[in-house]
């Protein structure tokens, strides 16, 4: 008989993700998700978000895949529309990332996912950064979404 456990080689704990919030930005229960954040003080405008996922894949996952997956949601919407996947880096390790845009033009919303992924022998750590932003902030919201995101930090259990 075998035995599944966690942590375990199918299943290690999770990395250590850092990510320095602005001062118009909290911190949420998370859920299933490794953090949540989103902006405050709005008044009637929508609230951007940010939500933190680590998914456990095989060795060898393409970190593509894992943005078709975030932007899958959003396909169907109208207006949609996909920018080229593009790599940066931040916190000295490279991510794979893609912008995506929907909704009329009067009123559009805009989700930004950034992928990496970690070497953890049996799997691979796929850490996954969304954020999305709406409404007439718009611009202010996203230029806030990545000035947050550049702020990533990520550190490997058992490493510093």
């Amino acid at each position: 008989m075998s035995t599944l456990s966690h942590p375990g080689e199918l299943s290690p704990l999770p990395p250590g993700v850092t990510l320095d919030l602005a001062e118009d930005w909290e911190a949420l229960p998370s859920g299933a998700a490794l953090l949540s954040a989103r902006g405050i003080e709005r008044g009637e405008d929508p609230e951007p978000t940010l939500d933190v996922w680590v998914h456990l894949e095989r060795p060898g996952h393409a970190l593509g895949e894992t943005l078709t997956a975030a932007l899958r949601p959003d396909r169907d919407r109208g207006w949609f529309v996909e920018d080229p996947v593009f790599s940066v880096e931040f916190g000295g390790r490279e991510w794979t990332a893609v912008n995506a845009t929907w909704g009329p033009p009067h009123s559009p919303s805009v989700a930004v996912h950034l992928a990496a992924a970690l070497d953890r022998g049996a799997v691979t750590q796929v850490v996954l950064v969304s954020g999305r932003a709406k409404g007439p902030r718009i611009e202010s919201d996203y230029a806030a979404l990545q000035r947050i995101i550049e702020t990533v930090r990520l550190t490997e259990p058992g490493r510093d």
